[in-house]
């Protein structure tokens, strides 16, 4: 059986990439969807460089495309780690002299968890919510 950080190494390396190919990605659409940006951000002026809101408006629309297979990736991470956590937390209650300490973990469990959807990623403070 593998241990909770091979799952996880599982998850990052074969389940997010299939997720990734799942994504509908056309190229020939892409190229009229820059080209139709650039044409509309210069109108009746010709532009000698491409502008930088055209480029801004297309990536945004393929980062979005990737909230969701990224937001799965996530689920399935928080998911690993707390039964990671849960398996730590039984094999320490057998442990003599850690039954007292076993309320302050599950505590610990229960706080830290925030929803896996609509929580905010504590390493990167309250700028990321989903």
């Amino acid at each position: 059986e593998l241990s909770g950080g091979a799952r996880i190494n599982r998850i990052f390396h074969e389940r997010f990439p299939f997720e990734l190919v799942k994504m509908e990605f056309d190229e020939k659409e892409l190229r009229r969807e820059i080209s139709y940006a650039i044409k509309n951000i210069h109108g009746i002026r010709t532009g000698l460089f491409t502008p930088d809101l055209a480029f801004e408006a297309t990536v945004k629309k393929q980062v979005q495309k990737l909230k969701e297979p990224s937001i799965k990736c996530v689920d399935m991470v928080v998911s690993e780690l707390t039964a990671t956590i849960r398996k730590c937390s039984e094999k320490l209650a057998k442990r003599p002299g850690n039954v007292q300490r076993q309320p302050e973990w599950k505590k610990m469990l229960k706080g830290n968890r925030t929803s896996q959807r609509g929580g905010s990623c504590p390493a990167m403070g309250d700028t990321w919510k989903t």
